[in-house]
């Protein structure tokens, strides 16, 4: 038969020390004064102070600054997804992007996907346009007085980065794929897709 143990082991009597210590909530300073509970919270409190000066949480319950992550400097970041159903022979707008400026896309019988930048507005802009496709890669460009449009699309699929500024400062740039009716998923749609920065 084992016999049980009488003494507490050392870790133990550690631990036990501890615990006191704690629960009389005494606590030595380095200094070798003795601090009582009252006065470590005050001292925590006077430190949180001074290293947090400026710093606030008066907006923590509602998050203001967050509510539009997607504007960042005065920069908006659009999102861009369309399907247009074959066949939608005239253009739509698949995006307005703000400031006088919309994606209007088509997807007429025997052409495919077709897309273009449009200006609206009765001022000056420059449009500029890279284009790739399967036909190669162009480039398009238009500096005039609106209203205008840009064709953004030289075959029935691939991509485009364009850039756009109005006289008044308002600037526009993406990139955007488009692809022709049954390869998207087979499905007999056009399909747009990118994102676009406006700001």
């Amino acid at each position: 038969m084992s016999r049980i143990r009488a003494l507490p082991s050392p870790a133990m009597v550690v631990a036990l020390l501890a615990l006191i210590a704690g629960i009389t909530g005494a606590a030595v300073a380095k200094s070798g004064k003795t601090v009582t509970k009252k006065q470590a919270k005050n001292i925590a409190n006077n430190q949180i102070t001074s290293r947090a000066a400026g710093l606030s949480v008066a907006h923590a319950g509602d998050a203001s600054e967050a509510t539009n992550a997607s504007a960042v400097g005065g920069q908006k970041i659009i999102k861009v997804f369309a399907k247009l159903p074959l066949p939608t022979p005239a253009f739509t707008t698949i995006a307005d992007l703000g400031g006088g400026f919309e994606l209007q896309g088509a997807c007429p019988n025997g052409t495919g996907a077709e897309l273009q930048l449009a200006f609206t507005q009765s001022i000056g802009v420059d449009l500029k346009a890279g284009l790739i496709s399967d036909s190669g890669s162009t480039m398009e460009a238009d500096d005039t007085l609106g209203p205008t449009t840009l064709s953004l699309n030289d075959n029935i699929l691939g991509e485009t980065s364009f850039s756009a500024a109005t006289t008044t400062g308002t600037v526009v740039s993406g990139t955007l794929g488009f692809d022709t009716p049954g390869s998207f998923n087979g499905e007999s749609v056009c399909a747009f897709y990118g994102h676009v920065i406006v700001g």
